[in-house]
């Protein structure tokens, strides 16, 4: 049975699936021995490819390639594949998260409600802004900004 290495969690079903027609490797001092890597952030450059003896496939979790030698792959006759797009609206939608979190002190609140630190009923400490009717500005306008965007302006 051929090998992979995965080094992050994925999601249940689908460590399953890889688990029933794999041997998973989680150890990076096994690289020599994988035929195959599935990975989220992983720098694949030319001294890690060199590291992987028997590799024919890496699979990229996501859509950026910056970290990949793709043309060091190509040479080397290993596959590659990404998955672009695939949850790109979970991570627009984490953006917004990350917004209300912020604005609204929400993480303060947890903190200190978990530290028992509350004494009184609506703190002015966390008092945090409204984000409806504000104005957002987006550096970047990938696929994900564009997304979050959407999420923050028409809910």
């Amino acid at each position: 049975m051929k090998k992979i290495f995965l080094c992050e969690d994925i999601d249940q079903d689908a460590y399953k699936m890889l688990n029933d027609n794999f041997i998973i490797i989680r150890d990076k001092s096994k690289l020599n021995e994988c035929h195959g890597i599935f990975t989220r952030n992983l720098k694949i450059d030319k001294s890690f490819i060199d590291q992987c003896n028997n590799l024919e496939v890496i699979g990229l979790h996501g859509s950026g390639i910056d970290d990949v030698d793709i043309n060091y792959l190509k040479e080397k006759g290993i596959h590659f594949f990404n998955t672009p797009n695939k949850n790109s609206l979970s991570v627009a939608e984490l953006i917004v998260n990350f917004v209300l979190t912020l604005s609204r002190k929400t993480y303060l609140i947890d903190r200190d409600f978990k530290e028992n630190k509350i004494t009184k009923v609506a703190p002015i400490e966390y008092l945090g802004n409204e984000i409806s009717y504000k104005t957002f500005g987006i550096i970047g306008a990938g696929n994900i900004a564009i997304q979050a965007g959407k999420i923050l302006k028409n809910g």
